[in-house]
């Protein structure tokens, strides 16, 4: 079994920013709701757990792959890769070789 843990990071500065230009586009509006304004003044409480998280769950064959987020894009992208690099440490784990070329198609 291959299990990936993503954790996808942004600093509070981005997450305010993309709060803020939510609540101005009316189609996207809907998605940000009071109680995510309450969560986000308990940030400092939310990392605090996020670090025990990390630390009592981190350890083992399925270690948190953190994911910087600032850019969706780059995080989409680096999701896909630690997806394939998952993948193919845990065949190889399990001694199920990969073919060459679904190795070489992947970088």
């Amino acid at each position: 079994m291959i299990l990936v843990k993503l954790f996808l990071h942004i600093c509070d500065r981005e997450q305010l920013k993309r709060f803020e230009r939510r609540r101005r586009e009316p189609l996207k509006a809907w998605k940000l709701t009071d109680e995510d304004w309450r969560n986000r003044a308990k940030r400092d409480a939310y990392a605090a757990a996020i670090e025990e998280m990390l630390e009592r769950t981190g350890e083992g064959h399925s270690p948190w792959r953190i994911v910087t987020a600032e850019s969706k894009h780059y995080a989409r992208v680096r999701v896909m890769q630690e997806v394939i690099e998952a993948t193919e440490e845990g065949c190889a784990r399990a001694g199920f070789p990969l073919p060459e070329a679904l190795t070489q198609a992947a970088r």
